[in-house]
């Protein structure tokens, strides 16, 4: 796709899926406007585009691999609680996120953060385990919050992440 001179894509209502690699390397597309209804967002989607605020429909259920790897996202994102399944690497190398809140039961893949400058992040209670890699390499996460029914931490979900300061956990420090 030669879409360099896009910027702005504001999609219809009724559209509920955006297909694998739809606007995959769009580098100077900053802005989408998701609608209620869209379901589904496929494989590299966004990948390597320039999105800075993304604000995901409440309707939203699945986000395949690397959907927004290497997109900047200068936001605090929240996860929506329809969210069911999460693709690997679907925030790496997202360079400015800011912290991400997760509100519901999402069937993870590995690699989910890795390499994004993350600062914060909220885990939801149902997350039983934090899978392979899932935070690697994100050097600028500062805080976690691990959910109560926490019983699995995987091989290095925590590697590489030079910068975290503060662990909650049960609401404790």
């Amino acid at each position: 796709l030669n879409c360099q001179a896009l910027t702005t894509v504001t999609l219809p209502g009724s559209l509920t899926s955006i297909g694998y690699e739809a606007f995959k390397n769009c580098g100077n597309l900053t802005t989408v406007n998701f609608q209620e209804g869209l379901t589904d967002i496929g494989y590299d989607a966004f990948l390597y585009c320039n999105l800075t605020d993304v604000v995901l429909p409440s309707t939203l259920q699945s986000l395949g691999s690397a959907a927004f790897k290497g997109c900047p996202l200068q936001t605090a994102l929240t996860l929506p609680a329809n969210l069911t399944n999460v693709g690997g690497s679907v925030f790496g190398e997202c360079s400015l996120l800011d912290s991400v809140s997760i509100l519901g039961n999402i069937r993870w893949s590995s690699n989910i953060f890795t390499g994004s400058n993350v600062r914060a992040v909220h885990l939801p209670d149902v997350m039983n385990t934090i899978p392979i890699e899932f935070f690697k390499n994100a050097t600028s996460l500062e805080v976690v919050y691990l959910p109560e029914g926490l019983d699995s931490i995987m091989r290095d979900a925590f590697n590489g992440c030079s910068g975290i300061e503060t662990v909650f956990y049960e609401g404790s420090e």
